[in-house]
């Protein structure tokens, strides 16, 4: 049995296993290559065919995924609440607001957060009750 890394043309790795050893040469599929290689603990790419740990993310990189992040769930609740603005939506006017200025508050989430380094920081406005 031969263990072996899957990665593609960027040198990101797509899949690890173990195949017989005739096999190796079958585990690649379209733009990807398969070398003979074990992957250790954290993350790792491939480089000039060599397996190589990738850098940690400094803290600029580390902020740019947590907003990525924040800015994809806060479109999804927003993208989920948008029946609550529309004319005939059960609510009454009051009730309306309050919808608007939690809606106001998600908009604003990657301004007030815009230095965090983990998601764990981001703080998201409780929906109206």
């Amino acid at each position: 049995m031969k263990s072996y890394v899957v990665y593609n043309e960027q040198g990101d790795i797509v899949k690890t296993g173990h195949c017989v050893d005739g096999d190796l040469s079958l585990q690649a599929g379209v733009g990807e290559t398969v070398i003979e290689g074990i992957l250790g603990e954290g993350a790792y790419h491939v480089v000039d065919g060599l397996i190589v740990a990738k850098p940690a993310p400094s803290d600029s990189d580390r902020t740019t995924l947590v907003m990525e992040q924040v800015r994809r769930d806060r479109d999804l609740t927003l993208s989920s609440t948008d029946w609550t603005q529309v004319p005939d939506s059960p609510l009454t006017a009051e009730q309306r607001s309050e919808w608007q200025m939690y809606r106001q508050a998600l908009r604003d989430l990657p301004a007030d957060f815009a230095h965090v380094t983990s998601i764990d920081d981001v703080v998201f406005p409780d929906p109206p009750g």
